[in-house]
């Protein structure tokens, strides 16, 4: 494309611009698109010069120094033993709460809890599910025991 320019200004459709320098590259904007000049006007006469429409060459900000692609390790990390460790400890229980530890169940709650699974199981043994009433006891011991760990030290023999 052919444009007049000179003394500063292009004119394009009898529109009078201002030339901009960036770097090494001479150019016009007009309606938005940039109009680079393959040779410099002159700054005392207007002459008819050949425009492209194009950018201009930014430097790129990426790096243009090839890289190792294999990501380098921080040196403020924890050892892979160590962050292991301390996931499984925190593994069990949510984040940002509390842990609650259980409350020890009392001889007499321990009590408690084994004359009533007696009691449920000797019905069941008169339903015909165990074979004597000692059986059903010693069921009910040892169900006992096994819901409630804590328990184990309150019955055993002496």
């Amino acid at each position: 494309m052919k444009i007049k320019a000179g003394a500063g200004y292009c004119l394009i459709d009898n529109s009078k611009i201002r030339i901009k320098q960036k770097g090494s590259e001479i150019y016009c904007m007009y309606k938005g698109r940039r109009y680079l000049f393959k040779k410099h006007p002159p700054k005392d006469k207007i002459i008819t010069v050949e425009v492209t429409r194009g950018r201009i060459k930014k430097k790129s900000s990426y790096r243009t120094k090839p890289r190792n692609s294999r990501r380098k390790r921080k040196s403020k990390r924890r050892p892979r033993s160590v962050f292991m460790k301390r996931r499984s400890m925190i593994k069990g229980r949510s984040f940002g709460r509390k842990k609650i530890s259980k409350r020890r169940l009392t001889k007499l709650e321990c009590k408690k809890k084994l004359s009533l699974k007696i009691a449920k199981n000797i019905k069941e043994f008169k339903n015909g599910k165990f074979k004597s009433r000692s059986q059903a006891i010693a069921v009910s011991y040892s169900q006992v025991k096994k819901k409630y760990p804590e328990c184990k030290r309150y019955f055993k023999i002496k």
